[in-house]
């Protein structure tokens, strides 16, 4: 996730000033992803130093409110467009499997067992939170993620069969 992204996409609809954003944002993570307020307001400024936003001056409690330039809308533009490339081999779990596998280090079953395990309980506290999630869109994230756990727990499986 990108922040900078996240503010413009915000701004795109709105003027707002840091503390809007952040409680927009936890707002639309359900609460699920911290955000470090000291990232918005270091985003904002270089946002507004490279022309994505400008500011529109302090309000009566001292905060600044922002608003998206058209530079802005269009980095939101080609970022919302652009599909994203994920690393298909690069995870730390296919690294500790490999290292196991090939240099006979000790603990691999241990691993796939635990691991499994985790997802395992992953797999439930995304269930029973999908279950009290009234915002259609982060179910559908929900989703994803339960997909891509499965995914693993498959994977685990079919290595513990091949052993």
């Amino acid at each position: 996730m990108t922040v900078k992204f996240t503010i413009l996409g915000f701004l795109y609809y709105k003027d707002m000033h840091g503390y809007e954003i952040i409680t927009e944002f936890n707002n639309l993570v359900q609460n699920q992803w911290p955000l470090n307020p000291g990232q918005v307001y270091s985003t904002l400024e270089r946002l507004e130093r490279d022309g994505l936003v400008e500011s529109l001056g302090e309000n009566n409690k001292g905060r600044i409110a922002y608003r998206i330039t058209e530079k802005g809308k269009e980095a939101l533009s080609d970022w919302i467009t652009t599909p994203i490339k994920r690393p298909l081999l690069r995870e730390e779990l296919y690294m500790k499997f490999l290292l196991a596998g090939n240099k006979q280090l000790t603990g691999l079953e241990e691993l796939i067992n635990s691991q499994k395990e985790l997802i395992i309980k992953q797999i439930l506290i995304l269930t029973d939170f999908k279950k009290n999630i009234d915002n259609k869109n982060f179910k559908k994230i929900i989703y994803g993620g339960l997909l891509h756990l499965e995914a693993d727990l498959k994977w685990l499986e079919y290595i513990k069969e091949e052993m």
